[in-house]
């Protein structure tokens, strides 16, 4: 390693806090969103990629990086992994800001007094309405997102 990349590793050491849970919680920083932000090269960098980088390798062209452990301050390396825009979309938890239950992919529909589950995968709406109370239909949510998508992990713990 030469003496610029060990000097910038450092430096990037240097802004992070380590959590019980294992985060490396970006303490310089963070933008709107809730993401650490540095300069490299007098620009705007995310500074999970910059971890991605320096102890993982490059990032290619095409693929996102996903928060496994869902903090978005966190810079940990072993809680970033490679990811397409599809795979990245599915590794989400908690609801929708317009679901009104608080339950990923469950609606209230008012006119019919019953609940209706919606998840969207690869582009296509999956729907079944119907559902009397809001266990059921969050059970149900949960089956259909573990059968559509492959990088749900909050789903299958």
């Amino acid at each position: 390693m030469d003496e610029y990349t060990r000097r910038e590793t450092l430096r990037f050491l240097s802004k992070i806090k380590t959590l019980n849970n294992g985060c490396w919680e970006w303490t310089s920083t963070i933008n709107r969103k809730g993401y650490g932000v540095l300069s490299v090269h007098g620009k705007p960098v995310a500074a999970y990629r910059v971890s991605y980088m320096l102890f993982r390798g490059e990032i290619p062209p095409a693929m996102q990086i996903d928060h496994i452990c869902h903090n978005r301050a966190c810079v940990n390396p072993n809680h970033l992994r490679l990811a397409t825009t599809t795979q990245n979309n599915e590794n989400h938890t908690g609801a929708n800001r317009n679901s009104g239950t608080g339950v990923r992919g469950v609606y209230w529909e008012a006119d019919r007094q019953k609940y209706r589950v919606e998840v969207i995968s690869k582009g296509k709406r999956h729907r079944k309405g119907g559902f009397s109370n809001l266990s059921d239909a969050a059970a149900y949510a949960r089956e259909l997102r573990n059968e559509l998508m492959t990088f749900n992990d909050a789903d299958r713990q």
